[in-house]
């Protein structure tokens, strides 16, 4: 009768698991769809609002690209106004979010083809950005770690961006956190980690490590939390860099 019962309550655990998790899911297959129903049917200014907040995101929907792709294709050369342009440019940063090189072709045609200055000079941009979205968007797929945690899906990526080896990927993070209406509060105890840890290498001349550091600083204050007063009074006393210790020193003040 007892292993029965610790079978049934091991059942139910894993249960209430999967469900979670389908939900935390479901919310982000549910915002995607909304995305896709303003791309559909929503004017230039609400399609430049949901291009925004996808390059903003971690969505990797394959249905949200090959439809902003074919509006690009169809009227990056009907731009008749400045909104208009902006939407097309939006549209080629969402395409370079995907990381996925078969839309890189569209992107190249509208550099290279758009009447448009301002557009081909976007257009550009986003082909640069191409290989590092590919890349964060490979280290995004060890997400469910965090998530079997307890972090929520939005948590558990920035948790792994936060882990990688590159300082471009820490920082857009970073900037992240902040920025966020709501995150896991144990994403500041990994800032707090990472922030350490740099401390202990040598960063000194790099300067992306250290801008990537200061945002952490930032981030450790925003967090509100006074445990972090001391890592931060460590960075100020430790680092060589006046960039960082400045920083360190304003978001001691900031609490």
């Amino acid at each position: 009768m007892i292993i029965l019962k610790k079978i049934f309550w091991l059942f139910f655990l894993i249960v209430c698991c999967f469900f979670s998790l389908q939900s935390a899911y479901a919310l982000d297959s549910n915002i995607e769809n909304q995305y896709l129903l303003t791309l559909h049917k929503g004017n230039v200014g609400s399609k430049t609002v949901v291009a925004k907040k996808i390059t903003q995101s971690f969505i990797v929907n394959d249905e949200i690209f090959k439809e902003v792709e074919r509006q690009l294709l169809m009227n990056y050369n009907n731009t008749s106004n400045h909104n208009q342009v902006d939407q097309m440019a939006w549209f080629c940063k969402v395409l370079a979010s995907s990381g996925q090189s078969k839309y890189l072709k569209s992107v190249q045609q509208v550099a290279q083809n758009a009447d448009n200055d301002k557009l081909q000079r976007y257009a550009k941009q986003s082909i640069s950005l191409f290989s590092f979205h590919a890349k964060r968007n490979s280290i995004l797929s060890s997400a469910r770690e965090y998530v079997d945690k307890g972090f929520d899906v939005n948590s558990s990526q920035l948790a792994v961006l936060l882990k990688s080896d590159d300082y471009n990927l820490k920082r857009d993070a970073t900037k992240k956190i902040i920025r966020a209406d709501y995150v896991d509060s144990r994403l500041f105890d990994i800032v707090e980690q990472e922030l350490i840890m740099g401390m202990k290498n040598d960063n000194s001349g790099k300067s992306l490590n250290i801008d990537t550091m200061s945002w952490m600083c930032k981030a450790l204050s925003a967090s509100g939390d006074k445990k972090y007063e001391q890592t931060l009074q460590m960075v100020v006393k430790n680092t060589s860099s006046p960039k960082l210790q400045r920083n360190a020193e304003n978001a001691l003040g900031n609490y």
